[in-house]
């Protein structure tokens, strides 16, 4: 009888666990990620205001969200944020200025990329692209 409700007991364990990571996000690797990044529009025309929303899973330390895009004729990003998340913060929603000025800032219409880059402390955890096109 014993032995019966030991091995019933580690089945009832086991079962409990294989439901319980059965459950967890397919990509789950224990380590923070970038779930998605949107943006309020595809499309912005000189001097206007981008909105970023960044979706992060669970974590428990301070990290480091850097925004780098638009890179002018000179290679130079005109757009180089940096925002700390504090633990456990879910999402982030950042708004930046997009350049005014194609010929003095040297940014030209066109297709671009923005980086998304998640750090903790030094080390680099996760990184996303959002593609948009800036027009006069």
């Amino acid at each position: 009888m014993k032995n019966f409700l030991i091995i019933y007991t580690l089945s009832i364990i086991i079962i409990l666990l294989l439901a319980y990571y059965s459950y967890l996000p397919i990509n789950y690797t224990g380590e923070v990620i970038i779930r998605s990044v949107t943006t309020d529009k595809d499309v912005y025309h000189s001097g206007d205001e981008m909105k970023i929303n960044v979706f992060l899973n669970e974590h428990k330390n301070t990290l480091t969200l850097m925004v780098n895009g638009i890179k002018d004729k000179y290679g130079e990003f005109r757009v180089a944020r940096s925002y700390m998340v504090s633990p456990n913060e879910k999402w982030k929603n950042i708004t930046i200025a997009l350049p005014s000025c194609y010929g003095c800032s040297g940014v030209s219409p066109g297709n671009y990329t923005i980086y998304i880059i998640l750090f903790s402390g030094d080390r680099l955890i996760d990184s996303f692209t959002k593609q948009i096109t800036l027009e006069k």
